[in-house]
């Protein structure tokens, strides 16, 4: 089973309140990834951020996934029967909680590590794909609780897709920093274009 792990695709980052320059280039590399794989996806998860700097807050047009990736993941419900998991992250206004698995300092039950959560992916997961953004902070801190906890011996089974994730502007460092440490641990960091299902 492969589930894609998509990570804060909404309209903000896209030319909204925290817009990453090349961020609407990810999603359409994204969109056309799903569109691509779309029979040997299995599950797709995307996780949303409501705090940090205003942005993505519920209810406005900024939560919203960005239109393409909508779109493919839409198709991909239609010709899978398959449902998206719509998971929730940042809702507690008490700490900040750029990884979708923890909050940085965890102040209830419901910002500490999601155990339940990480053990549902790993369980039901033979790939674990990850992109979204921002690579140098969202994404990274995704990655990072997630391999911190992966077994040692399985790291071939997640995959960041370098080219469906971009870093915040001045932030470049942070991101190839992680995709130096991933490759290190023996986590995949490959392109949609060069990635196998």
């Amino acid at each position: 089973m492969t589930t894609l792990l998509l990570i804060d695709v909404q309209k903000d980052f896209h030319g909204g309140s925290l817009a990453i320059p090349s961020a609407s280039d990810d999603a359409l590399r994204i969109a056309s990834f799903i569109k691509k794989h779309s029979s040997s996806i299995s599950r797709i998860v995307r996780f949303q951020l409501c705090i940090w700097k205003e942005h993505c807050l519920i209810g406005s047009e900024g939560h919203n996934v960005v239109q393409v990736v909508m779109d493919a993941i839409t198709e991909w419900c239609d010709a899978t029967g398959g449902s998206v998991e719509w998971v929730n992250k940042g809702e507690d206004n008490f700490t900040d909680m750029c990884s979708a698995m923890a909050a940085e300092v965890p102040v209830s039950s419901e910002t500490a590590f999601g155990y339940d959560l990480f053990h549902s992916r790993k369980k039901r997961t033979d790939k674990l794909i990850i992109c979204g953004q921002a690579l140098s902070h969202c994404v990274k801190y995704t990655v990072r609780d997630i391999v911190q906890r992966w077994p040692k011996d399985q790291m071939d089974k997640l995959t960041v897709l370098r080219d469906c994730t971009t870093p915040v502007p001045g932030s470049e460092m942070a991101g190839e920093r992680l995709l130096s440490d991933m490759r290190g641990a023996g986590v995949n960091v490959e392109t949609s274009e060069t990635f196998q299902c």
